[in-house]
């Protein structure tokens, strides 16, 4: 990027107190990422204020630092903007940046699965043009910026995920980045601690029109049963995506699952468009696989270009990961976790399944009122799933007491350490195991220590 800081005081409505023609080629909020030309953005949080790092920054080769602070509060004289909150001028910032872009922006939302979509999205879009994508998890107030400071000049299309937990911030994030279209993947139970009702749910995630053209498409998940009743909205054309129905503009047939992932064939308008194979499992991917081909039928691919963009598809971070190891097969699925998410990895657990099937299990945060009801019904769907299921975690108590009085072996530990200790003496060859949980579950500790431990 380049960018002046006077441009940059034009779009914060900052007080400039540098060289107006300085120029910014990069923009953070974490000193250890400064190089030459970096813009150093001062965030006060709960346990840190950013402005106490603002020297350093400077002499690491910040260009500048956007601060809430004068020049009176610092030690020395350091080139500033300054404006009254530096959370809303990163958006803004960034906002200002995104309109000089010549590019096509994705947003994409939902409950449970955007990040997924998101991946297969990019990897749709990136066989036409170059694609930038929201990387890791980066989809709140500070990493939506982020996102679009890093879009090069060579790219032509971005992929930007918008997350939230309560009302308002989806609107905020929407018109910063602008989306030429915007897809929301599902509609479930996550943050309704929150929201308190997935009405309220769809709501927040409908904000995401908020930053778009009034022409600008929408595209839905119509399976689910809350978006499903969305056919038109007044000013933004609606394209809906089904693996269950014809009731859809793109829907799915022939679909099957092999070791290595699903096989479907891509139907558009009532008009075959293409044969498609994702290398991830379960019927609920080929849906996320239908959303990122609506985007590539909108950009104008055609089916050959679709087709070989989902094959390319690589799952990120810890989403239903397979991996082999000791004659055991595992499934590494500890992102996050709603009982949406749950029933589906429980599904793919056991269609792959050809030995024993076991489910490794923990809470599920953010369900507010739910969160009895919740683990119960998950303890009670994965008794018709699996041979075992190891739970862990105080609401996971819950998923443990319901698959055993379904009549389902089942097991629970306090802490990760008795966890993985019963899976080490547990597990063996043939097994086919599931970890699934919130990430804050902190699984993939007994992951690697299983490993480890089986390679030995």
């Amino acid at each position: 990027m380049r960018l002046t800081l006077e441009r940059a005081a034009q779009f914060t409505s900052g007080e400039l107190l540098a060289p107006k023609d300085a120029v910014i080629t990069s923009v953070t909020t974490d000193t250890r990422e400064i190089r030459e030309g970096s813009l150093f953005v001062a965030l006060k949080g709960e346990r840190f204020d950013g402005h106490d790092f603002a020297l350093d920054a400077v002499n690491r080769g910040a260009v500048a630092v956007l601060s809430q602070q004068g020049e009176e509060f610092f030690a020395r004289s350091i080139p500033l903007i300054v404006v009254k909150d530096t959370y809303k001028a990163l958006l803004s910032l960034a906002a200002g940046y995104r309109r000089m872009l010549d590019i096509s922006v994705v947003g994409v939302t939902g409950s449970v699965g955007k990040t997924t979509t998101k991946d297969m999205i990019a990897s749709v879009l990136s066989v036409a043009v170059k694609t930038a994508k929201t990387q890791g998890n980066l989809n709140n107030h500070i990493g939506v910026p982020k996102t679009v400071f890093s879009i090069s000049d060579e790219e032509r299309a971005a992929v930007i995920e918008m997350g939230m937990n309560h009302a308002g911030e989806i609107s905020a994030l929407t018109k910063t980045a602008r989306p030429d279209m915007a897809v929301i993947t599902n509609i479930g139970e996550s943050h309704i601690e929150n929201l308190k009702t997935r009405e309220n749910i769809l709501k927040a995630k409908l904000e995401i029109l908020e930053g778009m053209r009034p022409d600008a498409p929408l595209i839905i998940n119509a399976d689910n049963d809350i978006l499903g009743k969305i056919y038109e909205l007044d000013e933004h054309r609606v394209i809906r995506c089904s693996v269950s129905g014809d009731d859809a503009f793109i829907t799915a047939t022939d679909i099957k699952e092999t070791p290595s992932g699903m096989s479907f064939f891509i139907n558009a308008g009532g008009q075959p468009l293409c044969d498609a194979f994702i290398p991830a499992m379960g019927v609920h991917n080929v849906g996320n696989a239908l959303l990122a081909a609506a985007v590539g039928v909108v950009m104008g691919l055609s089916g050959e270009q679709i087709q070989k963009g989902l094959s390319r598809y690589s799952p990120s971070g810890m989403r239903q990961r397979i991996c082999d190891v000791a004659k055991m097969r595992f499934i590494e699925d500890c992102y996050n976790a709603s009982p949406t998410s749950m029933t589906a990895s429980l599904d793919v657990l056991k269609n792959i399944s050809d030995g024993r099937a076991v489910a490794v299990l923990g809470d599920m945060l953010e369900l507010g009122d739910l969160t009895e009801s919740a683990h119960l019904e998950v303890g009670r769907y994965a008794a018709k799933k699996c041979d075992l299921v190891v739970c862990c975690g105080q609401n996971a108590k819950l998923i443990e007491e319901a698959a055993k009085a379904e009549g389902c072996q089942s097991v629970w530990f306090e802490s990760l350490e008795e966890t993985q200790q019963f899976l080490i003496n547990e597990l063996k060859e043939g097994d086919c195991v599931l970890f699934k949980a919130s990430h804050s579950m902190q699984f993939e500790k007994i992951i690697n220590a299983l490993y480890s431990a089986f390679k030995n």
